[in-house]
């Protein structure tokens, strides 16, 4: 929820907007043709339109850094932060369940 309000804060800062304006105005363009208050309207929008979608990236983010933090700490100077990644990301997209199963079978082999 904080990242969508500093989106929106943002947003309407970089396009200029004030409370009583019915439509943004026209965001003026960098030198590549793209435009910060566009890429921070489209951000915006994306929460809007799906805002689990940002819940479930922050559940999974927390879920990553708790499982690194386990991993370090049952390893110690064992631990690997390259074969940490390899394990995480060599699958694809999984159910934190078997993510987070498939990081414990993985420690028990390093030890």
């Amino acid at each position: 929820m904080r990242k969508l309000l500093i989106l929106l804060l943002l947003a309407g800062l970089l396009a200029g907007c004030r409370q009583d304006d019915s439509t943004p105005p026209e965001a003026t363009p960098a030198a590549d043709g793209t435009s910060v208050a566009t890429d921070a309207t489209a951000e915006v929008e994306r929460y809007i339109a799906i805002p689990s979608q940002a819940l479930a990236y922050k559940i999974g983010a927390l879920t990553i850094q708790r499982l690194k933090a386990k991993a370090k700490t049952a390893l110690g100077d064992k631990f690997d932060v390259r074969e940490f990644h390899n394990q995480i990301l060599n699958t694809g997209a999984l159910p934190l369940t078997v993510l987070e199963k498939k990081i414990d079978d993985w420690i028990a082999s390093q030890k």
